[in-house]
């Protein structure tokens, strides 16, 4: 086994381990123990019948896990079909790095048609969920105008937000964008970035976000180490 094909295997059963410690949204945790033991043994088409199970039962986070394995073809066939309609299905029901890894296949045009307005579009839906990965990568998409009208202010702003859960490309990335704004404009994204950690009974900025789910990116960010472990694969899959 490659060094790569370890590290992607580490990444899926880390998704795993980390559905069973952050149960919310899990509709059959059986279903991802069984999972998780077959992944340990290296038996990955066991473990594809237990997250299909949890996956048909509603389960958005054995979906994305499913999804990842059938797309990768990870101890499986490959099978980007089915993996891409199992990753569709978690990104649909609002399951943040589900929604940031489907940015990454319409972007690559991985199992999709490649298409930077769709991935542009899965990554702000992501990155308003206070996902790393979705930040990082609608921020890129944003301030270099791919798939969407160029705005460096906001794309420096999201760009910071992914930087502050210690997103590695997210910080390389910003020394480069912050050389290309004018000082009024750093002022400007600072106090865009300050409105995302509003202060005791303060929301964020009603006329930054254009989704209501904007709010929800502050307690997100409190939450990094989680967000930054359970979105490795997708990391992995999105080169960054």
């Amino acid at each position: 086994m490659t060094t790569a094909t370890r590290r992607t295997a580490t990444s899926t059963v880390l998704a795993v381990l980390l559905c069973l410690a952050f149960s919310s949204g899990c509709a059959q945790p059986g279903h991802l123990k069984s999972a998780t033991q077959r992944i340990e043994k290296k038996d990955y088409a066991g473990a594809v019948t237990y997250l299909e199970l949890g996956a048909r039962d509603g389960d958005r986070r054995c979906a994305y896990v499913l999804g990842s394995i059938l797309i990768s073809g990870e101890g499986v066939e490959p099978d980007l079909v089915e993996g891409v309609r199992w990753m569709r299905e978690a990104a649909e029901a609002e399951l943040p790095v589900a929604q940031a890894y489907l940015g990454t296949l319409y972007a690559n045009g991985e199992g999709v048609e490649k298409e930077p307005t769709t991935a542009a579009e899965w990554y702000r839906k992501a990155a308003e969920y206070g996902n790393a990965l979705g930040q990082a990568a609608l921020g890129a998409a944003v301030f270099y105008g791919v798939g969407v009208p160029a705005d460096t202010v906001e794309g420096y702003v999201w760009t910071q937000l992914a930087a502050e859960q210690g997103f590695p490309k997210a910080i390389s990335n910003l020394s480069e964008m912050s050389g290309a704004l004018t000082e009024e404009e750093l002022k400007q994204a600072e106090k865009r970035v300050a409105r995302f950690h509003p202060k005791e009974n303060e929301g964020p900025d009603p006329n930054f976000a254009t989704n209501n789910r904007s709010n929800r990116a502050s307690s997100q960010v409190r939450r990094a180490g989680q967000a930054r472990a359970f979105g490795s694969a997708a990391r992995a899959a999105a080169g960054f």
